[in-house]
């Protein structure tokens, strides 16, 4: 886990499976910062 808090949006974006967008939303949550107000990729939550 000190290692995902320590990279970097695009670090986290390599990660199979990530895009960034949710590469972002990750970062900021560990962060404790608001997630972007407008996603560049909906969600599943959001259509």
């Amino acid at each position: 886990m000190s290692g995902l808090k320590a990279a970097g949006v695009e670090q986290i974006a390599r990660v199979e499976g990530i895009n960034h967008a949710l590469a972002e939303r990750i970062y900021a949550n560990l962060h404790g910062l608001s997630a972007p107000a407008n996603p560049t990729v909906p969600g599943p939550d959001r259509t």
